[in-house]
C-alpha cells in the first residue's frame, strides 16, 4: 500500500511540473481550481495588493488564446488567512452538506473505494484547503485568492478560463446537476478543469515562462486526513485525463470549437473521458437490485428507505480494484463497464448498501467479478469460491451479511449490517 501511494503522489509531482498545478481538485466542488503559487506559505507577501492586478492582462491573454471574448468584467479579491479559509468553506457548502459527504464516507468505505477506516466527511474539506491556492466562485462570478500567498501570471490565466466559460456556458447551471453523482461530477471536472490546463500550457509558452514552484512547499507534514491513494488519483483526474481530453478534442477541429461544444452537451461519465470515440456516442445504461429479493436473502420484510445513491463509475471503479492487482489489470477488468448505480438504505438501525453494475458482454461481467472477488477476499481476509456465480457470506462476529450474484451481462454486490 506504501508504494503504491507513493507512486501516485509521484505521479501528482510529475502534473505540477508539466501544470504548475498539484493534481488536487475538490472533487464534488468541481470548479475550484487548485493552484499551487511559489512564494512562503503563512508568511504575509508584500505584493498582495498585486494579486490581482494582472488580472487584466491574464483576460486579455485568455481572449486571445481561448477565441472567445469576456462579456463583462470579472471581479477579484484578495482576501487574508482567516477571510480565505471561511470563504472556501462557505463555497464548499453551497453544492454539498456535511450530511453528504457522511453519506458518501459510507458507501466509499463499504464497497472498498476508500479505506474502512480513513474520516472522509470530516477530513476532506480539512486536507484539500491546505493545498488550495486560488479559486473561482460561480455562485459570485468572483476570483478569489489568498493575499498572503504570491502567484505567477500563469495562475491567473488558469482562473480567468474558469471565469470565461462561467460567462459564456453558466457553469452553475450545470454544476448542480454534475455533482449528483461520482462519475459525473468527475467528467465534468475534467472539462472544466482540461479546458483550463490547455489554455494555461499555451499561456506559458507565450509568456516563456519556464520556472517550476518549489517542490519544497509540497513537502507538508502528514497529517491524519492525508489522502489514501484512491482518493488522491480521483483528485487528479480532471487535470491528467481532463488535458488528454480537451487535446482529443481540439485535434479533431484544430481550434477550441469543439470544446465549446462539449460545454453545450457535457460528458456524463468518465468512460467518455478515457475512451476516443466515446463521447456524445456513449450513454450509460440504468441496472437495478430488487430489493424484494434481497429481502428473502437477508431476511428482512420491512420497506428499506433510501438514504443517498450513486454511480461511481468506470475510472473509480479502476482504483477500487487496483488495491487488489496491478494496475493494468483492474483498468481490463473495468473496461466494460455500461453503467452502475449504488444506493444506501436505512432499515431501524441496520444499514443496506446495494452496488448494482451493467457490462458490455458476458465475458466484460464474468471479468469484473472475478476482480471483484479478489478485492473482497484481500479486504475482508476471506476466501470465495470464484466459480459460483451466487456467493453469501456472514460475519456474526460484526452482524455484516455480504450476497454477490452475477447474472448474464449484470454484477450485484450487496451489504447488509445489522444493527
Amino acid at each position: 500500500m506504501f508504494q503504491r501511494a507513493s507512486g501516485l503522489l509521484s505521479k501528482s509531482m510529475n502534473c505540477l511540473k508539466k501544470y504548475h498545478i498539484p493534481c488536487l481538485s475538490l472533487m464534488p466542488l468541481f470548479i475550484v481550481s487548485v493552484v499551487f503559487a511559489e512564494g512562503d506559505l503563512g508568511m504575509e507577501n508584500p505584493r498582495a495588493a498585486d494579486r490581482c492586478a494582472e488580472l487584466p492582462q491574464a483576460m486579455k491573454i485568455v481572449q486571445e488564446l481561448r477565441g472567445l471574448d469576456f462579456k463583462h468584467p470579472v471581479s477579484c479579491q484578495a482576501l487574508d488567512q482567516e477571510s480565505y479559509t471561511q470563504r472556501s468553506i462557505e463555497y464548499f457548502y453551497t453544492l454539498i452538506s456535511q450530511r453528504e459527504l457522511e453519506l458518501q464516507e459510507e458507501v466509499y468505505q463499504s464497497i472498498g473505494l476508500l479505506p474502512h477506516d480513513y474520516p472522509y466527511a470530516n477530513c476532506y474539506l480539512k486536507e484539500s484547503s491546505r493545498y488550495t491556492e486560488a479559486f473561482y466562485d460561480i455562485f459570485h462570478n468572483e476570483i478569489v485568492v489568498p493575499s498572503w500567498k504570491k502567484s505567477e501570471l500563469h495562475l491567473l490565466v488558469h482562473e480567468a478560463v474558469h471565469a470565461l466559460q462561467d460567462q459564456h456556458f453558466d457553469l452553475a447551471r450545470h454544476a448542480r446537476r454534475a455533482v449528483s453523482t461520482t462519475d459525473r461530477s468527475l467528467a465534468y471536472s475534467a472539462l472544466v478543469e482540461g479546458d483550463a490546463v490547455e489554455v494555461q500550457a499555451l499561456a506559458l509558452k507565450k509568456l516563456d515562462e519556464r520556472r517550476v514552484p518549489d517542490e519544497s512547499l509540497h513537502q507538508l507534514e502528514p497529517t491524519e486526513c492525508a489522502f489514501p491513494a484512491s482518493l488522491e488519483a480521483l483528485s487528479y483526474f480532471p487535470y491528467e485525463f481532463g488535458q488528454v481530453f480537451a487535446d482529443r478534442l481540439i485535434l479533431s477541429t484544430k481550434n477550441f470549437a469543439s470544446i465549446n461544444a462539449a460545454f453545450r452537451n457535457p460528458p456524463q461519465t468518465t468512460a467518455e473521458i478515457m475512451h476516443s470515440g466515446y463521447f456524445g456516442k456513449f450513454k450509460p445504461k440504468s441496472v437495478d437490485m430488487p430489493l424484494m429479493k434481497l429481502g428473502r436473502v437477508f431476511g428482512f420484510s420491512s420497506t428499506p428507505k433510501q438514504l443517498f445513491s450513486d454511480s461511481i463509475g468506470q475510472y473509480a471503479i479502476s482504483l477500487l480494484l487496483r488495491e487488489s492487482m496491478p494496475k493494468t489489470t483492474a483498468i481490463l477488468a473495468a473496461k466494460g463497464w455500461q453503467g452502475d448505480k449504488v444506493e444506501l438504505y436505512s432499515l431501524g438501525e441496520s444499514r443496506l448498501i446495494i452496488w448494482s453494475s451493467l457490462w458490455g458482454s458476458l465475458a466484460d461481467s464474468e471479468e469484473f467479478f472475478r476482480a471483484l472477488l479478489l478485492n473482497l477476499q484481500e479486504r475482508k481476509g476471506i476466501t470465495l469460491r470464484q466459480e459460483s456465480p451466487q456467493l453469501l457470506v456472514s460475519f456474526p462476529t460484526t452482524g455484516e451479511a455480504l450476497y454477490l450474484e452475477r447474472s448474464d451481462s449484470t454484477v450485484h454486490m450487496s451489504i447488509f449490517l445489522r444493527g
